[in-house]
């Protein structure tokens, strides 16, 4: 299978969003949760929205919250800009090799 299909599956199949290399599963479903991926498999880690609707990460090496945002929208951005370092320096790059 090829990744573009695959990531079409991921689309359909599990309510994926797909956007700046970064795929939030559970987004299109209604589960509003899920792994986040790159669009190369890697998994970063998670996502979840609470009772509020805010919009919670949290990377795979880790049992907290990493960074949170007011809407899927916002969330998606924030780790796409982090895992491109472009990010608030004070909360860091989300990348595996960052200090």
């Amino acid at each position: 299978m090829s990744q573009f299909q695959a990531i079409c599956d991921l689309i359909d199949g599990q309510g994926a969003m797909v956007r700046r290399g970064v795929i939030l599963l559970g987004y299109h479903n209604g589960a509003f949760r899920g792994e986040v991926l790159l669009v190369d498999g890697e998994v970063l880690g998670e996502w979840q929205s609470d009772e509020m609707e805010w919009c919670h990460f949290t990377p795979t090496d880790s049992d907290e919250v990493k960074f949170s945002a007011p809407s899927p929208w916002m969330l998606h951005d924030e780790i796409a800009d982090r895992w491109d370092g472009e990010g608030d320096s004070d909360e860091g790059s989300i990348r595996r090799d960052s200090p």
